[in-house]
């Protein structure tokens, strides 16, 4: 597949949807789509025409999604600034916020298996891009005991496995 044509209803790219499709050449993303997952287009090393709408609010792990591409420093570039925050919103486009009392901020701290579930996605994530695997698949693993319906974290304990050739 040289080209992807996604149709306007779908609002998320899935972690790892097109990786490893080598001859894919051109993407063309809608104005519906809000979400591009973890490695959603990586290792698409032919990949040099995207078209990314102004409705992109995220893209997982820091702009990875489009790691190993023949896309332009530009391009990647701006890629990165819209995954620099987790929810995929530079500083710079984030709204102002009003301030808030101590009391609103403490009731908008995520709950403690929440805080950890995330703090385990992101160490398997720093663990498996400096090749670490065992740590990678070890922090997924206490991810997904967490909560075991994230796709999050079965996906990101599989890439550990598959690079390892477990």
């Amino acid at each position: 597949m040289r080209t992807i044509r996604i149709p306007d209803s779908v609002k998320e790219i899935k972690s790892s949807a097109f990786s490893e499709n080598r001859n894919l050449t051109d993407a063309n993303i809608p104005s519906g789509i809000i979400e591009i997952g973890l490695c959603a287009f990586k290792n698409c090393f032919k990949l040099s025409n995207l078209t990314i709408p102004a409705s992109i609010k995220s893209i997982r792990w820091r702009g990875s999604a489009f790691e190993e591409t023949s896309l332009t420093l530009a391009t990647r570039r701006r890629l990165k600034e819209l995954g620099n925050s987790y929810d995929g919103i530079s500083q710079s486009q984030a709204p102002a916020q009003p301030q808030q009392t101590v009391q609103q901020q403490q009731q908008q701290i995520q709950p403690p298996s929440q805080a950890t579930y995330q703090s385990y996605i992101r160490n398997g994530n720093a663990a498996y891009w400096k090749k670490d695997y065992d740590n990678a698949i070890a922090d997924f693993t206490q991810a997904i005991q967490i909560d075991p319906n994230s796709s999050e974290a079965y996906d990101g304990r599989y890439r550990p496995y598959l690079d390892k050739g477990d």
